[in-house]
Parts: C-alpha cells; structure tokens; sequence
C-alpha cells in the first residue's frame, strides 16, 4: 500500500514520516513491554542455571562434609577371587593376613520327588520357625506342590521356596527351601506334620546353616555372615572362597586419590558457579542487578575472601591442601600439595570439622569473639561444606518476584 504525503501543499511538510513517528511513538510502551518481557524471560532461564550450579555445590561440598569422608581408606587384596574389603575411614592404614577356612553356608531342605507340581499335598497347618521365633498357618482345600511354594513365599519371612524341575525321566518336582541368609543365627524350623490328605512333602537337609571361620594375624575368628563388619575395626570382608592353606593379604591405606578427586570436583563446582555469577552479574548479563543474583555472589565470594583476615581463614586452611585463589577469583586445586594432607596429621583436622557448626546450635552469639573463635577452629572441609550451607540458604530465591 502505498504512503499518503501531502508534501506538494503549501505547508511543505512530510506529513507521511510524521505520521510514521507518531505510530512508533504510539507503539513505543509496547516495545518496552516487549523488551522487559524477555528480560524477565532471560532472568528466568538464568537463575534456573544458578540453581542447577548452586546444587552442583552442595552435592559436592556434602562429599567432604564428615570427618570419615575426608579421611577415607581404600582396602587392597592379594588375591580379589577370594576376599575383598571396603574399608571406611576409621579403618587404620596397615596390613592383614587372613585364611578363609570356611564360608558362611544357609540352610537348605528338599521334598521327596513328585511326578507333578500340580500335585495335591493336603491340607492343615505348617509352621516356621527362625531366630527361636513360630509362625503357624492353617491350610484349606486342595493345595499343590506349587502353591505351597508360593504361600511359603508370601507368608514367611526368613526363608524362600520353590519347586526345582531335575530333569528326571520319572517323578523330576521336588520342594526346596532355602534359609534368606547364611549363619548359624538364621537356622530354620519347617513343621508340616500337621498336613494331611495329600502326599505331604518330607523334608531332608541339603545344606546347614554354619558360620564362617577364618583367622586375622594368627587369631581364630568366627564370622555370622560372608560379609562380616565387626572382624577388623573399619572394614567390611567380602568372603568369597575358602581355603585353609591360602593366606591373603589385606592392604589398608589412605584413599589420596578418592579424596583428592572429590575436592577437585568441590574447587570445580564452585569455578563454575563463581565463573556463571561473574559474567551474568556483569553489566551485559542477564541477572545484573537481579537481588537473589547479588545474595549468591556475594555470599560465595565472602566466604572465600573474608576468612583472610589474620591468616586463619579458609584460604589459608585451603592452601595448605594445595588450594589457592587465583586472579580472576576462581580456586586453583594441586593434586601432589593436597596428597601430602594425609602425612600431616589430617585427623587431628578432621575433628575440628563440626565445633563452629555444634556451637552454632548450642545458640552460642556469633559476636565478633565467635567469629574469630570459628576461624581458629575451621578446617579445611568445614570451610568447603560451609559452600554447601550457602547454596542450601539461597535455593529457593530463583521462585522470588524479579
């Protein structure tokens, strides 16, 4: 369509670019409107990443929150087909040498041979007992080989059923039932004296409930389970052949690389997370000016730079595991300084974790003698999970108005 001008009359005007001035100026609260409208669209998209880093933070710094996890074991063995350990950080550095004489066995019976599992065993009452404890059920009916099974199964705890096809030319069905855990302790009673009306199964024994033996150092042990917690301080054996002639050696030693990997991935977090609030806090980025934004950053960035104050403060505690801040602001992580950690008395590092964060519940002021109290007796992974604390507080502040 073309324009409307009445520039040829005596008044000399543009009257066609003043009209289109006037539609723009009309439209101008639109565009406003328009703009302020992705704005708000970008901040959104932008404190759902916040979000997303600040929990990437949290699950990293809750890695190093406990004293056991920072000073996490790993356990070694001489021959892994036999015996395993996991070791927990209580577990002390050093060396075992073990022989699994015997494993753990649970108890197993079988029935006679039945043509069909489809046949009728009676009716009446059976009873299970396990851990001295009796458990009665009558039975109605026609029952089956079969559906016995099934109401062993669905009604005892303890013990599991089932109907073993032996591939037998004639009468191949029998019943076996299992005890649901090795050791002496879970030894089981099946009474089905009180059937009748059918062939009642008759049960013999296939296996015994029996506890484990082995020795540790030249001492007799005797184990409730294959996977024993309570035979050596911190570990958990993993008994997995027997043999009375085989010695297996157990190695206990700081797990460097675990812990080094996971304060890595803490000084990563918070890279990405301090590197994301820099640029969109910055004068082109999406959240300037945004509050929750500026809540964030600025309690990140205190946590890191206000504990200098007197060198006992987080960075100082850091770098001597081989953190320190670098220009820009983000942490730089040593692997080799930070594997020396564990030759330095970590433990006695590792107790001083929780004081500040027990005194904070005990209701104890957070004066100045507090916080200076609280910088003397912060270690190294208190500080980290104090990160954590941070993003836990601010989580929710992406849902405020903008």
């Amino acid at each position: 369509m073309s324009s409307v001008s009445f520039s040829g009359l005596a008044t000399g005007l543009d009257t066609g670019s003043i009209i289109s001035q006037l539609v723009e100026l009309k439209r101008a609260p639109i565009y406003r409107l328009q703009k302020d409208k992705k704005s708000y669209q970008d901040q959104i998209s932008s404190l759902a990443t916040l979000k997303t880093k600040l929990l990437a933070v949290q699950t990293a710094a809750r890695k190093l929150d406990t004293a056991s996890e920072f000073s996490s074991a790993k356990a070694t063995s001489s021959l892994a087909e036999a015996l395993t350990a996991t070791a927990s950080g209580s577990a002390a550095p050093g060396q075992y040498d073990i022989f699994v004489k015997t494993l753990a066995t649970a108890q197993k019976l079988q029935s006679q041979a039945y043509a069909s599992k489809q046949d009728n065993i009676g009716a009446g009452t059976l009873s299970v007992t396990v851990g001295g404890e009796t458990k009665s059920l009558t039975l109605v009916g026609v029952n089956t080989l079969e559906g016995l099974a099934g109401i062993i199964n669905d009604n005892f705890e303890g013990v599991s059923a089932s109907v073993i096809n032996t591939g037998a030319a004639t009468d191949p069905y029998r019943l076996v039932v299992n005890g649901s855990e090795a050791g002496t302790a879970n030894a089981f009673t099946l009474d089905l004296s009180g059937l009748s009306g059918g062939v009642v199964p008759t049960m013999t024994t296939l296996s015994t409930a029996e506890n484990a033996t082995l020795t540790v150092d030249g001492i007799d042990v005797i184990a409730t389970s294959n996977n024993p917690t309570d035979v050596i301080s911190g570990l958990t054996l993993n008994l997995l052949e027997a043999s009375a002639t085989q010695k297996i050696t157990i190695s206990v030693a700081r797990d460097t690389d675990g812990i080094s990997a996971k304060v890595k991935g803490m000084v990563d977090a918070y890279n990405d997370l301090y590197t994301y609030l820099d640029k969109q806090t910055a004068a082109e980025g999406s959240l300037r000016g945004n509050s929750a934004a500026r809540t964030v950053d600025s309690r990140i960035t205190s946590l890191i730079s206000s504990s200098l104050d007197g060198g006992l403060g987080a960075i100082s505690r850091l770098s001597e595991m081989g953190i320190t801040r670098g220009e820009d602001g983000t942490l730089e992580f040593d692997d080799a300084e930070f594997k020396e950690v564990p030759r330095r008395a970590v433990r006695q590092r590792a107790r001083l974790l929780h004081q500040p964060r027990r005194q904070r519940r005990q209701g104890l002021p957070a004066g100045p003698g507090h916080q200076e109290h609280d910088q003397q007796h912060r270690g190294p992974v208190q500080d980290l999970h104090r990160l954590a604390e941070q993003a836990h507080q601010v989580h929710g502040r992406q849902h405020q108005p903008l």
